[in-house]
């Protein structure tokens, strides 16, 4: 018996929506990526400016 219309449409959507599932959750992954590795630079930053910061500030 051949597949109707309806049924490789619905194959069509479902595999549609697996890959935009899989598109999205990527997306996310590289957000959350990006966002620890802003963290960790800003991290790094701080402490250099904490080390390199005039411990005394002049008096005028």
């Amino acid at each position: 018996m051949p597949w109707g219309p309806d049924v490789e449409t619905n194959l069509a959507i479902s595999s549609a929506n697996h890959l935009k599932v899989r598109f999205i959750q990527q997306s996310q992954l590289t957000v959350e990526n990006a966002k620890v590795e802003l963290n960790k630079t800003y991290a790094g930053l701080k402490r250099w400016l904490d080390r390199n910061r005039v411990k005394k500030t002049p008096k005028s």
